[in-house]
């Protein structure tokens, strides 16, 4: 069966309107430069710009598919 147009195969588990209340407000807003949020490793080092739309999500996470293998 073919995929639908409108279905997304990367779906976020912390939802993306969540996530933009952690954007950098020093970050520059530009049509070139998203807006990102700070990530950090487990021992809270090594931070690292991330853009909201790269971050906690999954892909086909939310995809059901049937018993007979279609979606």
């Amino acid at each position: 069966m073919k995929r639908e147009k409108y279905a997304q195969r990367k779906q976020h588990f912390v939802p993306a309107c969540y996530l933009k209340a952690w954007l950098d407000p020093s970050a520059p807003k530009t049509a070139t430069n998203n807006p990102y949020v700070w990530l950090f490793d487990k021992n809270g080092e090594n931070p690292k710009p991330k853009s909201p739309e790269k971050i906690f999500r999954e892909t086909e996470m939310y995809t059901l598919t049937a018993t007979d293998g279609g979606s």
